[in-house]
Parts: structure tokens; C-alpha cells; sequence
């Protein structure tokens, strides 16, 4: 299997992640605080995942816009160039 690029943002969003679940166990720990539950660590990374699974819509969003331009540029390119406006033409 090919890696492509959304793969590697797609991963690199886990670390945040991974990042502040371990932050908010830490923080209770210094604290004296009990451990938090399932739960309150999902809430604490749950915006980073977010990040994670929306990054694949966002590249494939973006590679059909990226297409339909494309398409629409080799479109106009091909549109016969009307004459120019009788208002353009030089004053005599």
C-alpha cells in the first residue's frame, strides 16, 4: 500500500492527542486528584482525533476541486474568443 500525504497529516494529528490525554493524567496526578475516567481523556484529545478523521474529507474535497478547476481551465482555453465590442474600438 502506497502512503499518501493525507495518511501522514491524518497520523501526525495523533500525537497532539496522545499529548494531552497524557497532560490531563499528569495534571491530575500533580493535583492529587483521582484519575480520570475514559471519558474526561477522550474529552481532553477528542479535538485532535476530530482533526485525524476530518483530514481525509479535506484532501479528497480539495483533489476533486483541484480537478474540477483544472477541467474548467482546459475548458475555457477551448472557448472560441468573442471579437472585441464596437465600445473598444479606436476613436477616430
Amino acid at each position: 500500500m502506497r502512503v499518501r500525504p493525507w495518511m501522514i497529516v491524518s497520523v501526525m494529528w495523533l500525537a497532539p492527542a496522545a499529548l494531552a490525554t497524557v497532560d490531563r493524567i499528569a495534571q491530575s496526578r500533580l493535583s492529587g486528584d483521582p484519575l480520570p475516567g475514559v471519558p474526561d481523556l477522550i474529552w481532553a484529545g477528542g479535538d485532535w482525533l476530530v482533526y485525524a478523521f476530518v483530514t481525509p474529507v479535506i484532501f479528497l474535497y480539495m483533489e476533486q476541486l483541484r480537478s474540477s478547476v483544472v477541467g474548467l481551465a482546459r475548458w475555457v482555453r477551448r472557448v472560441p474568443q468573442l471579437p472585441a465590442a464596437a465600445s473598444e474600438a479606436p476613436a477616430e
